[in-house]
C-alpha cells in the first residue's frame, strides 16, 4: 500500500539513499508535468474546438475556465484529504482523476460532457499542484528545500512547453474518429497513468511530517534517514517533537485565534494571490487567441512554442540559481516589477498592431514570472506555515489563487484585451508594496521555526 511504505524494514544508516530521492522527484515532477500540459493544451485545442464544435463565446469561456473552477475545489479539498489519508494516496487519487478526465474529453463531442470532464480535470490539477508542493517541502532537506519545491514550477513549465509543442504538431491533423483537439487531450492521459502505476507499487516514501502527525515517529525517522544526513534527521525529529504536530481543523486554520498563525496565513495568501493577479494563466490560456489579432493563427501558435521554451529556460535558472542565491522577497519584488513593465509595454504595441513587439513583451513577462513569482508560488506557502496548518493553509492559499484565476478566465473573453492587460499590469505593480509589508523572509529557515519570523516582526513593530 502507498501509505504504508514506512512500515517496510529499512536499514537506518547515516548515509541517505539515492533511489528514494529519485522516485520522489520523478513522481512529483511527472505530476507537475501532467498538470502543466493540461493547462497549456487548451490554448491550442480551443482553436480547433471552436471550428469543429461550433462553440459560442460563452461556451469557450466556460470550457477554458472550468479547470480553474475545478482547481479551486481541488486545492481546498486536497489539504483535508492529505491530512486524512496521506500525501501519497492523495496523489494517487488526483492522478487517477486526471487520467480519466483526459480520456473522457478525448472521446467526447458534446459540450456539456466536455465541460463536466474539464471540471474533473481541474479538480485533479488543483489538488495535485497543492499536494506536490506540501509533500516536497516536507521530504526535502533544509538546504535543498528551495530547489526541490521550485522544481515543481520547472516541470509545470516543461508541461506547458510539451502542451504547446504537441498542439503545434497536431493542429490541423486528425485520425479516423479523432479530431486534432481530441488527440491533444489523449496524449495528456499518458503522464498521470505512469504516476499512478509507480505510486501503487508502494516504493515511494510518505512524508515524515505526515507520519509524525499520525504518531508514527519510527516511520518518520526511516524516511528522514533516506533523504538527509543522520544529523539533520535527528534535528528535524527533535524540532517536530517540540513543535505542535496536531493537525488543526479548518475553522482554526481560516480563523485562528493565534495572531502569529493569522500572519502566517495572510502572508501565504498574499504571495499566492499576487501571482494570480499578474494574469499569467490568462496569457497562457488565451495568449494564442490574443496574438491572432496581430498575426496569423499558425504564427501565434509557433510564437507560443518559443515563448514557453523561453519561460522554461528562465524557470530552470530561477530554480537552480536564484532561489538558492537570493532572498525570497527580493525575487518577488523584481519579478512583479518586471511583469508590470512588460504588460504595460504589451498594451502600447498591441494598440499599434505590432505583433513582433507584442511577442517580445510577452516573453519578458513570462521570464519575469519565471524568475520569482512562479517558483515561489509553490515554495513560499509551505515554508511560511507551521506543521499544524501547512497542508490546509497551503491548499487554502492555492485555492484562493485558483479562484482568482477562475474569475479571470471567465470574464476575459468579454473584456477588451487592452483593459484586461492594463489591470494585470496595475496589480503586479501594487503587489510589490503589499508583499513588502506582510511577507517575511523564509530562506534557510527551518519549517518548525517559522513562527519566530512573526514574533521578531511583532517585536520590531513594537519597538
Amino acid at each position: 500500500m502507498v501509505a504504508e511504505y514506512g512500515s517496510v524494514e529499512l536499514q537506518t544508516t547515516s548515509e541517505n539513499l539515492w533511489w528514494p530521492v529519485v522516485l520522489i522527484r520523478f513522481v512529483t515532477c511527472v505530476t507537475a508535468l501532467a498538470d502543466g500540459y493540461e493547462l497549456s493544451i487548451i490554448g491550442v485545442a480551443i482553436l480547433s474546438m471552436v471550428e469543429d464544435l461550433g462553440l459560442l463565446n460563452w461556451q469557450v469561456s466556460l470550457i477554458v475556465s472550468a479547470v480553474a473552477v475545478g482547481g479551486l475545489v481541488g486545492a481546498l479539498s486536497a489539504g483535508q484529504l492529505a491530512d486524512s489519508v496521506g500525501r501519497l494516496w492523495t496523489l494517487v487519487l488526483v492522478n487517477t482523476l486526471l487520467f480519466l478526465a483526459s480520456v473522457f474529453i478525448a472521446i467526447s463531442r458534446d459540450f456539456w460532457w466536455i465541460l463536466g470532464a474539464r471540471l474533473v480535470l481541474g479538480l485533479a490539477v488543483g489538488g495535485g499542484l497543492a499536494t506536490v508542493s506540501v509533500y516536497l517541502a516536507e521530504v526535502s532537506p533544509k538546504h535543498a528545500r528551495g530547489f526541490a519545491v521550485s522544481t515543481e514550477e520547472v516541470f509545470i513549465n516543461a508541461g506547458l512547453v510539451l502542451g504547446f509543442v504537441t498542439g503545434w504538431l497536431l493542429y490541423g491533423r486528425s485520425l479516423p474518429g479523432f479530431a486534432d483537439w481530441q488527440l491533444m487531450f489523449l496524449v495528456g492521459a499518458i503522464f498521470p497513468f505512469v504516476v499512478v502505476v509507480i505510486l501503487l507499487t508502494g516504493v515511494v516514501p510518505e512524508s515524515p511530517r505526515y507520519y509524525m502527525i499520525t504518531g508514527r515517529e519510527e516511520d518518520a525517522r526511516r524516511v528522514l534517514l533516506m533523504v538527509c544526513s543522520r544529523q539533520e534527521a535527528e534535528e528535524a525529529l527533535e524540532s517536530m517533537r517540540a513543535a505542535p504536530m496536531a493537525v488543526l481543523p479548518w475553522s482554526e486554520v481560516a480563523l485562528s485565534a493565534d495572531s502569529k498563525r493569522r500572519q502566517m496565513l495572510f502572508a501565504a495568501v498574499v504571495v499566492t494571490c499576487c501571482a494570480a493577479l499578474a494574469g499569467v494563466m490568462v496569457v497562457t490560456a488565451y495568449g494564442i487567441t490574443i496574438l491572432s489579432n496581430v498575426m496569423s493563427k499558425r504564427e501565434a501558435v509557433s510564437t507560443f512554442v518559443f515563448l514557453s521554451v523561453a519561460k522554461l529556460i528562465a524557470t530552470v535558472i530561477g530554480c537552480l540559481v536564484f532561489t538558492s542565491l537570493f532572498q525570497r522577497r527580493h525575487l518577488l519584488f523584481a519579478s512583479h516589477s518586471g511583469m508590470s513593465l512588460s504588460l504595460a509595454t504589451f498594451v502600447f504595441f498591441y494598440e499599434q498592431g505590432n505583433g513582433f513587439a507584442c511577442a517580445v513583451a510577452l516573453g519578458v513577462f513570462y521570464v519575469s514570472f519565471a524568475f520569482g513569482a512562479g517558483p515561489l508560488l509553490f515554495l513560499y506557502s509551505p515554508e511560511v506555515l507551521d506543521n499544524a496548518m501547512r497542508s490546509k493553509g497551503s491548499t487554502l492559499a492555492f485555492g484562493l489563487n485558483r479562484g482568482l484565476i477562475m474569475l479571470q478566465l471567465l470574464v476575459f473573453p468579454f473584456v477588451a484585451v487592452q483593459v484586461a492587460i492594463s489591470l494585470f499590469a496595475a496589480c503586479s505593480a501594487g503587489s510589490v508594496p503589499l508583499i513588502y509589508a506582510v511577507a517575511p523572509e523564509t530562506k534557510d529557515v527551518a519549517l518548525e521555526a517559522t513562527a519566530t519570523l512573526f514574533t521578531e516582526k511583532q517585536k520590531e513593530a513594537a519597538a
